[in-house]
């Protein structure tokens, strides 16, 4: 328009006039856009000035959906807000002693696991496994994950348990093809020992009675039978002695 501006083309001044206006703030917003097609369609032959006003609201129709289709994918699928299961096994409580509130997790497949088809490790940053999401809840997200869902989790809080500590983690799903999240990588089940039993301490010994000949026992039963009969014969004695009897 620089190069015309001198000529006696009134659109040229037209158009001049709201390019600068647009640029005057160093930015061009979708309204100031709008703004300067049409300037330029009224500049136009009829003819020229009808197809370009078609393409540009087929431009911006086209735009529209890809926003609503950018919002939908931002959106998340499913939400879970769980206390971690199995916290208690395989040394998991030093790994769960360096979690802070704000943790980032990672959901993490298990493969072949023989307890459940669902199986589902939470991972901390540094790979170590904090626990798992409960049966419950892997039932109706599993499948997702397998789908290729992507997800992103994160330390809650931690509750202090009787046994120890239990991490609260929550977290989001998001479609597969959502920008949105990260992937979960699929681990092989490995075989956790069981913790160790309390130790029971060990009842004192306590000293058996000495045997008593059976013999001796009946012994001791007539001489207390003896002493019984003449206790009442004694007793006889004095009341017939007093006339009272």
């Amino acid at each position: 328009m620089r190069q015309h501006a001198a000529t006696s083309v009134p659109a040229i001044g037209y158009l001049t006039e709201v390019v600068q206006r647009v640029l005057a703030d160093g930015r061009i917003s979708d309204e100031e856009r709008t703004w300067v097609q049409k300037a330029v369609e009224t500049v136009l032959p009829t003819t020229a000035r009808q197809e370009a006003a078609v393409r540009r609201r087929e431009a911006v129709a086209e735009e529209r959906e890809q926003e609503r289709e950018e919002d939908r994918l931002a959106r998340p699928i499913k939400h879970f807000d769980v206390m971690v299961a199995g916290a208690f096994f395989d040394n998991r409580q030093v790994a769960i002693g360096g979690l802070n509130e704000g943790t980032k997790i990672t959901l993490a497949r298990e493969d072949k696991n023989p307890f459940s088809p669902n199986a589902i490790l939470f991972l901390r940053p540094d790979g170590r496994q904090i626990g798992y999401m409960p049966e419950s809840e892997a039932v109706n997200l599993a499948h997702l994950i397998d789908s290729g869902a992507r997800h992103g989790a994160e330390v809650k809080k931690i509750l202090e348990g009787s046994r120890g500590l239990i991490p609260v983690v929550w977290g989001e799903l998001y479609a597969a093809n959502s920008p949105e999240g990260q992937p979960s990588p699929r681990v092989a089940f490995a075989q956790m020992p069981q913790p160790a039993a309390p130790s029971v301490p060990a009842r004192p010994a306590q000293a058996t009675p000495p045997l008593v000949p059976r013999s001796a026992k009946l012994g001791s039963r007539i001489v207390l039978g003896i002493l019984i009969t003449l206790a009442v014969v004694a007793l006889v004695v004095v009341l017939s002695a007093l006339g009272l009897i």
